[in-house]
Order: structure tokens, then C-alpha cells, then sequence
């Protein structure tokens, strides 16, 4: 009595995806890590298995496109899974699996573009399949849930002319030469977030610049700074809340200088340090 050999394409999982997640760099997508999709199939017959995976949506009809809340999801095939994509308008790939072997299918899965994605996560559930070249299944659909976290990011840059988030020369010095009353400088705050944020300053002489002499006591000259038309107190720390538009350029606002009284001010150099933050809320 011979043994009748086992029938083709007997699959079994041996390791499914679960949830992939992905920690996503609101302002810089290339150095984002992505995240993992591994699949193993062991294959109990003596027969060398062609078989298709195919990414579908839960009602298994497959899908051309991705999203997990506004960011659009790629998936990319390792070199080491030796995967053959098939359909260009769907995630379709092709593997072989040998005969009483098993074979990894592994995927890199990221945001497709660069988006500054609102702070949050979110969540895309899918449904991997496993079917036979003439479209049978082989195994039950995989369950697969693939989460993108943006955490809360806020960047600013000074700079010497209005535009784009690191357009132009940033300023870290705002310089009134000479002294005169009501002299006027004026910078640009550009900022970028992917949440609601808050401007904070915080002046070390509370608007004022200093002159300390050797001797004697300490001179001052008042200053204000007003933020896109808004006076900014410098008498004690000051939040300003901003909401810059979720992109990479931001927003960028007239930051705009002004010396007080300089009648009367002992000769000498004066100066003050003003440290202007932005933070997420």
C-alpha cells in the first residue's frame, strides 16, 4: 500500500499580522520607521504552492487605496520575500511556497506621502487573503489593523523675511545700532504644527534693555514687541495661542521690534534676552 500524496497548496499560518503600527514624523516621512507586516505559510504538501496575497477591505473586495484617518498607507514588498506584485491598481503579490517549506511574506508599511498628519492615531482595519492563482481561497482572510500615531509637534524659525517654514535667513540677533526713540526692527515668526500651539515670551529684564556698568547701578531702555499686530506684555512671561495651518510650510507672522524712551540713558551698551518658544498644546 503506497501513501497518496498529500494535495497541493496545503497551507497552513504559522505567523499573522496583527496591528502594524506606525510612528509617524509629522514634519519628515523619510525618518519615520515603518512599520512591520510578516506573514509565514508552512506548506504540508509535496507540491511547490503558487498562491496570491491580496490586501481587501472587510467585505474582501480588494482595495486600490488605503487610508488610516487622512494618511494614505504604502506598503512595500522586502527584497528577502522575493514577492511579485501583479496588479498595479491594487496590492496584489505573488509568492511561491515549496514544497513541505515555508515562506515569509514581509512588508515595510508607511505613509505614502509627506503629510503634516493632525496629532492623534488612527486606525484602518483590512484584510489580508490568500488565494490560489485561479482566485480560490486557501486559507480563511487575515484580520489586519494598521495604526499611524503623529504625536503633538510644534517647530519654530525667525527670519529675516516673510515665507515658508526654513525660508530665509533665520535672525537670532534684532540689533538698534545706534539708539533712538521709537527705532523699529522687524523679524518674521515661523511656525509649523500639527496640533494647537502656544507662543510663549519671556523676556530676562521684563521688556527692557539692561546696561551694566562696572559700577554703579544698571540703566535701562523699554522695548515692546507686537506678533502680527498683537502687543506682546514683556512684563512677565506671555502665551499666545496660534493655529497654523497643517502643512510644511505654516505660518509665518510679522514680528515687530520698537524701542522706547532713549532720552536720558547713560551711554554704553544694552541688551536683553528674549526667548520666544512654541509648544503644542
Amino acid at each position: 500500500m503506497t501513501a497518496s500524496p498529500a494535495p497541493a497548496c496545503d497551507l497552513s499560518v504559522t505567523r499573522s499580522p496583527t496591528t502594524v503600527r506606525i510612528d509617524y514624523d509629522p514634519f519628515d516621512v523619510i525618518a519615520s520607521p515603518p512599520g512591520d507586516l510578516d506573514l509565514e505559510l508552512s506548506n504540508a504538501s509535496d507540491t511547490a504552492c503558487e498562491v496570491v496575497l491580496l490586501f481587501t477591505d472587510l467585505a474582501d473586495a480588494p482595495i486600490p487605496k488605503l487610508f488610516a484617518g487622512e494618511a494614505p498607507i504604502a506598503f512595500r514588498p522586502r527584497e528577502t520575500s522575493n514577492l511579485r506584485r501583479t496588479e498595479l491598481t491594487t496590492f496584489t503579490y505573488a509568492m511561491t511556497i515549496p514544497a513541505g517549506g515555508s515562506a515569509m511574506a514581509q512588508f515595510d508599511v508607511g505613509v505614502a506621502e509627506a503629510l503634516v498628519i493632525p496629532a492623534g492615531v488612527y486606525a484602518v482595519e483590512m484584510r489580508l487573503a490568500v488565494r490560489g492563482l485561479d482566485g480560490t481561497p486557501l486559507i480563511s482572510p487575515l484580520p489586519v489593523e494598521i495604526s499611524v500615531s503623529s504625536p503633538a509637534r510644534a517647530q519654530m524659525n525667525i527670519a529675516g523675511a516673510a515665507g515658508a517654514y526654513g525660508s530665509g535667513a533665520s535672525v537670532e540677533t534684532i540689533d538698534f545700532g545706534e539708539a533712538e526713540t521709537g527705532a523699529v526692527r522687524r523679524a518674521y515668526l515661523q511656525i509649523r504644527a500639527n496640533a494647537h500651539s502656544t507662543v510663549t515670551f519671556d523676556s530676562e529684564h521684563r521688556g527692557r534693555l539692561a546696561n551694566k556698568p562696572l559700577i554703579g547701578p544698571p540703566g535701562y531702555i523699554g522695548y515692546q514687541v507686537a506678533l502680527d499686530g498683537t502687543d506682546v506684555p514683556l512684563d512677565r512671561i506671555t502665551r499666545l495661542p496660534v493655529e497654523p495651518p497643517r502643512t510644511l510650510e505654516g505660518m509665518s507672522m510679522p514680528l515687530i521690534f520698537t524701542l522706547g524712551q532713549v532720552r536720558g540713558a547713560m551711554s554704553g551698551a544694552y541688551n536683553d534676552l528674549l526667548t520666544i518658544s512654541v509648544s503644542p498644546d
